[in-house]
């Protein structure tokens, strides 16, 4: 979606080779594959290797060139940085923030032409109106469309731009904000994964801010469902001390209406967990799995909300988008990884999207297709473990230097994907030395910062959170244990 400088695209592009492949790669086979002169991939080798110096030693000869990645750098930190200062982003952002400004005004405020702006809003447009069914208009400058998909576009775009544990929203309190959440989610006995919890923490920021300029959320969303919902939380939310802090915010009594307007993901997340809507599509690729789940022997516990997950991905729903855009180059290469040691897995979940995609008669990617495939191994409950043979759990440890709470939110994630595999403890990080002695009894130590290798032990850096890359890691080192044991 959100197009970078083309030496920048290039120079990415160049990353992935060497990222995927550690053998001598000739400058030549470079050059074809990224369509660049063997001059401009020399100029592009010395700039990676100056900029991510801290991540990628590069090797080089007169013809070929290879690289070593330190063990915690992933494709999603180098795309990151390439994004961050793409004129689009800092306008778009921009415009989010002062969504009053003139197209010149806001222009000169990131410092760039009007007419680099101009050109680059055509593409823009394509895909709002694909993906969103909105349009940026210039005079006057705004989003025309339906507030709920600007809300959702605004949401795929700061997932884009931004690291997960970072907070773009310096004039809104991040703290305050996530123990509301955290406080609706309590009275509706709703649990949620802290992955979630971040992403419904933007959504909310989103919407105040929205709510701030005065972009209301349509009624026509306000369901019997979503006020029974409201009418549930609004006493302890008005009679909580964040009340005074949201009624200030948005300079209004914090009643049902401003509960619909601002907090209305963490409304939806709830209906949906208590009932999932079960379409004809639902059935048919419950039907497919079902088939699948027989013949592999592995039960899918929490069916309609593994399949939800599926239809929305196929539907291109925000979280599909947000899926796709942030995390897309990780989920392809754990995808390679399946199907390489689970071929019967993979060519089974691979026929049965094909067959449902058929029966609807649409097209099916290969970037969603990856997508699909990603999220069913993933979320597929208890799948890569049952799929191992039974093995003496590992234990391993988590340690963060941001706080003893960050350490336990790494420690749940892994618990999650791993489970029995797995034992997962959290220490202080003054305890660090407890941990790296021979005695310790961690084979595995997962860490938020970089540390010096520990002989005798495994280290992980996990910062800020496991992703699939992260989980790929661990999963060979523990192969490698059990091989050892």
């Amino acid at each position: 979606m959100f197009t970078m400088k083309k030496a920048h695209q290039r120079q990415l592009d160049i990353i992935q080779i060497l990222y995927h492949d550690s053998k001598w790669h000739h400058f030549n086979d470079i050059a074809k594959a990224v369509n660049a002169s063997v001059y401009s991939i020399r100029e592009d080798i010395t700039t990676i290797a100056t900029t991510f110096n801290e991540f990628i030693t590069i090797s080089e000869n007169k013809q070929t060139v290879r690289a070593e990645f330190r063990q915690d750098a992933n494709l999603e930190t180098f795309r990151r940085y390439f994004l961050k200062e793409t004129v689009p982003l800092q306008f778009i952002e921009a415009l989010f923030f002062n969504p009053f400004l003139e197209l010149e005004d806001l222009a000169d405020q990131i410092l760039t032409s009007r007419s680099t702006v101009y050109r680059f809003i055509p593409d823009l447009n394509d895909t709002l109106q694909t993906n969103f069914g909105l349009e940026l208009t210039t005079k006057p400058l705004k989003f025309v469309g339906e507030e709920r998909q600007i809300r959702n576009f605004f949401t795929l775009f700061f997932n884009t731009r931004y690291h997960p544990l970072s907070w773009p929203f310096s004039d809104l309190d991040e703290s305050t904000i996530h123990n509301a959440i955290q406080l609706i989610c309590d009275v509706l006995q709703l649990s949620i994964p802290p992955a979630q919890l971040h992403q419904l923490k933007y959504m909310v920021a989103i919407s105040i801010v929205r709510y701030q300029k005065r972009q209301y959320l349509s009624p026509q969303y306000l369901t019997k469902e979503v006020s029974t919902t409201i009418s549930r939380i609004h006493p302890y939310l008005e009679a909580s001390q964040y009340a005074d802090y949201f009624s200030r915010i948005v300079h209004q009594n914090i009643d049902q209406g401003t509960i619909y307007d601002i907090f209305y993901p963490v409304l939806v997340t709830s209906i949906d967990a208590e009932s999932v809507n079960i379409s004809q599509d639902h059935q048919d690729l419950a039907e497919l799995f079902k088939g699948l789940s027989t013949s592999l022997n592995i039960e899918i516990s929490e069916m309609n909300r593994f399949i939800h997950g599926l239809i929305n991905i196929f539907n291109n729903e925000t979280v599909a988008l947000v899926y796709q855009s942030t995390k897309a180059i990780r989920a392809n290469s754990f995808v390679d990884k399946i199907e390489k040691t689970y071929p019967v897995l993979f060519n089974g979940l691979k026929e049965i999207f094909y067959q449902f995609a058929v029966s609807k008669n649409v097209n099916i990617s290969t970037a969603t297709l990856n997508q699909l495939i990603f999220y069913s191994v993933t979320h597929w409950t208890n799948l890569i473990n049952q799929l191992h043979v039974e093995k003496t759990p590992i234990n391993a440890v988590v340690i963060s230097d941001i706080s003893y709470e960050h350490a336990q939110l790494i420690a749940e994630n892994l618990k999650g994907y791993f489970e029995n595999d797995l034992v997962v403890d959290t220490i202080e990080n003054g305890s660090y030395n407890a941990v790296i002695s021979e005695d310790s009894p961690y084979e595995i130590i997962v860490t938020s910062f970089d540390i010096a290798p520990i002989e005798g032990k495994y280290v992980v850096n996990a910062d800020p959170f496991p992703d699939a890359d992260t989980y790929t890691y661990i999963q060979q080192i523990m192969n490698t244990i059990y091989d050892e044991h």
